[in-house]
């Protein structure tokens, strides 16, 4: 995007905001009903980005979503977007619960497991936080956050969604069974986990992949939560390790070096969560 596009974009959002959430809404709404399905790289066919199964693959993140799903009974897919890793949990025939707030984003979602014959996943239209209630929603597609400013996202392009807590989704289901946790939240992570003491604690522990940047999408500040996210699973006797080809371990001295350079020097966006058998949980 050139400076004069970026400036012009800028005038619009602040001077004609309706006139910029209705081009806005008629954008997604477009690109929506533009979408045509196309057959992955896993078998099953998808409404949405025609690029998610090859640049999940090329970050490594199906490679060991499915490795730890051979481990699971159970996949919770929070910010599942249009389903890409709930069409490849429930293809594996796990018990899939979907969480997804965009309602372009759930139609795509139903489409894509009707159209693939999945049955056995469990779909909420909600976002998961560190309370229930209602709150606005910003942006679409992928990129759809609670985080007002996310990634450039114009505050007043918006709607409403239901909330609730992990926590209280999951209170008194599938105990004692293995728990594959995908995150994507755009930016609310900390937020989402702050309610997640319960499901943190659980024994056996849950497997957790969870996209967490330093400083992408923050407008150039460091993330204000990126170290007490570590810190939370450590508390909680979990191993954090790079979502990549080398999946190496992350300690807290990396946190803070990264913190204090204001880049990471291995690793990326993406970390996945597991607590090592020998040791166990904090007593709450």
């Amino acid at each position: 995007m050139t400076t004069a596009t970026s400036s012009l974009k800028q005038l619009v959002d602040t001077g004609l905001p309706g006139l910029s959430r209705s081009y806005r809404r008629l954008r997604d709404f477009l690109y929506f009903k533009s979408l045509r399905p196309y057959r992955t790289t896993f078998g099953f066919s998808l409404y949405g980005d025609r690029d998610l199964d090859v640049s999940r693959t090329e970050q490594h993140e199906v490679e060991i979503f499915l490795n730890l799903l051979k481990r699971s009974e159970v996949v919770v897919d929070i910010g599942a977007n249009v389903g890409f890793f709930t069409c490849l949990a429930a293809q594996q025939g796990k018990r899939v619960l979907a969480f997804e707030p965009h309602p372009y984003n759930v139609q795509n979602l139903c489409r894509n497991l009707l159209m693939n014959d999945l049955h056995n996943v469990e779909l909420f239209p909600i976002a998961l936080s560190n309370a229930a209630g209602i709150a606005a929603l910003f942006g679409g597609g992928q990129g759809a956050t609670l985080i007002p400013g996310w990634c450039g996202i114009r505050s007043n392009y918006r709607s409403l969604t239901a909330l609730n807590t992990l926590d209280n989704v999951l209170a008194g289901r599938f105990e004692d069974r293995q728990i594959l946790i995908k995150m994507d939240v755009e930016g609310n992570e900390f937020r989402l986990l702050e309610q997640a003491g319960s499901v943190l604690a659980r024994e056996p522990a849950p497997f957790w992949i969870v996209e967490h940047g330093l400083l992408e999408n923050f407008g150039g500040q460091t993330n204000p939560h990126f170290e007490a996210l570590f810190q939370l699973f450590w508390s909680h006797g979990y191993e954090a390790r790079t979502v990549d080809a080398e999946q190496r371990v992350v300690l807290p001295a990396d946190v803070r070096r990264w913190i204090d350079n204001r880049q990471r020097d291995f690793g990326a966006i993406n970390y996945f969560f597991t607590r090592p058998p020998q040791t166990p949980c904090p007593t709450p």
